[in-house]
């Protein structure tokens, strides 16, 4: 928080930092530590949004993200919009509410943020629990990417073109389905003795 609130000064910019008790959180909803921290996430910058009257949230989800996204999305046995992934421009958890989420790094991968940083000289924190094998989701980015990438070196661009087809596939179907919507769906009031 210290590292942000430094970084947003040093850019004159205005940050807003709150804390979160996230393992009451986890209990009361009974979900896992990183459902949990990402529930609690999206609130505080749905609520930082609202009182800013911003339209959109900016997200720094990269390439890495959506294929780990992607994997363990079919792992689960997911359906086109599963495959698909994070939308560069959406509401996901959002759902009801105006705000977007924006995602513009989601083409660049981590290495070439990393790469960036490197030029640039910029010092970006590293969360430490990224390397806790105890997350499905680092097991999928630190075992499984690497065991895949021994079949296919490119396999990270390769499930990214799949869910930007996918993508698509879905978006198509999606107008589709909403051209036909109110010539399918009746809806009346029926009255019950």
């Amino acid at each position: 928080a210290q590292y942000v609130s430094d970084v947003f000064r040093s850019l004159g910019m205005q940050s807003t930092i709150e804390q979160y008790n996230v393992v009451s959180l986890m209990e009361k909803k009974n979900l896992s530590m990183e459902v949990a921290a990402r529930e609690a996430r999206y609130h505080f910058l749905s609520k930082v949004a609202k009182q800013k009257r911003a339209a959109a949230i900016a997200l720094g989800h990269t390439m890495d993200d959506q294929v780990e996204t992607v994997l363990m999305n079919i792992m689960r046995g997911s359906g086109l919009s599963g495959i698909a992934g994070m939308r560069m421009l959406g509401f996901g958890p959002l759902k009801g509410s105006k705000i977007q989420l924006f995602r513009p790094l989601l083409p660049i991968s981590r290495d070439e943020i990393s790469l960036y940083c490197k030029t640039e000289d910029l010092n970006p924190r590293t969360d430490e629990t990224n390397a806790s094998l105890h997350v499905k989701r680092n097991r999928v980015r630190l075992q499984l990417i690497p065991e895949l990438e021994k079949y296919n070196p490119s396999i990270k661009k390769a499930l990214f073109r799949l869910s930007r087809s996918a993508s698509h596939d879905n978006a198509f179907i999606e107008s589709k389905v909403d051209l036909a919507w109110d010539e399918v769906i009746r809806s009346h009031d029926t009255a019950l003795d």
